[in-house]
């Protein structure tokens, strides 16, 4: 009840304005790693904006493509949540496993339009998605 007080009394006083609500995601939000894994990158309740940065590698030997399987929801396993996007990143340099180096970067905006982009160090191929929405609360 004391902190009400103050904080009414600052209000009247000061001239104090309340902080403005800060846009949030709704959901967790993550990628599908190996091993059925749910690794967040964005929790649920992640002020936003906000970013993740980060690089993964090849599971097999000689792979020509990469999957990023960006999911959605609560639970600790991939199957259980829900596919937001898949891309499929093309490796132009197949090697042995854990050798090509994947960047994957994703941006979230104040109004919750995504961000994706994905590419093998070193090529020149990129993959860019920017026509998502996730849901955002307050």
């Amino acid at each position: 009840m004391a902190v009400l007080r103050l904080s009414l009394l600052c209000l009247a006083l000061a001239g104090c304005k309340p902080e403005p609500k800060v846009p949030r995601l709704v959901e967790t939000f993550g990628i599908e790693t190996a091993g059925d894994e749910f690794t967040t990158i964005f929790p649920a309740g992640a002020a936003l904006p906000t970013s993740y940065e980060s690089t993964f590698s090849t599971q097999d030997d000689q792979q020509s493509t990469f999957k990023v399987r960006f999911i959605s929801g609560v639970g600790v396993s991939a199957k259980s949540a829900r596919t937001v996007l898949e891309l499929v990143v093309p490796i132009e340099h197949p090697a042995p496993r854990a050798v090509p180096v994947i960047e994957v970067k994703v941006k979230v905006s104040e109004t919750g339009k995504v961000a994706f982009h994905a590419h093998e160090r070193g090529s020149s191929t990129s993959l860019v998605r920017e026509d998502l929405q996730v849901a955002v609360g307050r």
